[in-house]
């Protein structure tokens, strides 16, 4: 039997208060809920949970099971949390070059620095941002952005 499941299931027994409202809360029948709880027992050689056609209880090897089962599973939790806060929020390193005309950007490129997992390295090139003409176009279409100098002041 896998060990969580079984955990997972006489978790929610404790929860729910009866087999019953386990087995609505798990999507499975209650004869099931009953043989993942027999075969959790069985297999730790203690019995968890005292029951008659009324009344349900913990004993004390159940008590003490449960809040380790609990802990366990919220740590579970979370960890899958984490994880799946990390395989969607972006990484990296984030490179932005900054021309005279680009002041607003430099407090962009802060906010990105301080608002999560993405390093910012930025640079300020001191030259003008010239705009994308059709000779600023990569092989593949794209628009290459470039700097270019100003015009020299005339000889005097």
């Amino acid at each position: 039997m896998d060990e969580l499941t079984g955990m997972r299931v006489f978790r929610q027994v404790v929860e729910s208060g009866s087999f019953v409202g386990a087995a609505d809360r798990l999507g499975v029948s209650t004869p099931m809920v009953s043989k993942r709880v027999m075969a959790l027992e069985k297999r730790l050689r203690v019995r968890l949970l005292n029951r008659n056609s009324h009344k349900m209880s913990l004993t004390e090897p159940g008590q003490l099971y449960f809040e380790r089962c609990k802990s366990i599973l919220e740590d579970l939790q979370q960890a899958e949390l984490e994880l799946e806060s990390l395989r969607s929020a972006p990484s990296g390193i984030l490179r932005i070059a900054f021309c005279d005309r680009c002041v607003p950007g430099l407090g962009l490129a802060k906010d990105l620095a301080e608002s999560g997992p993405i390093g910012v390295s930025s640079e300020w090139c001191g030259q003008p941002w010239a705009a994308p003409t059709s000779d600023s176009r990569s092989p593949t279409g794209k628009l290459r952005p470039r700097a270019v100098r100003p015009p020299s002041p005339p000889p005097a």
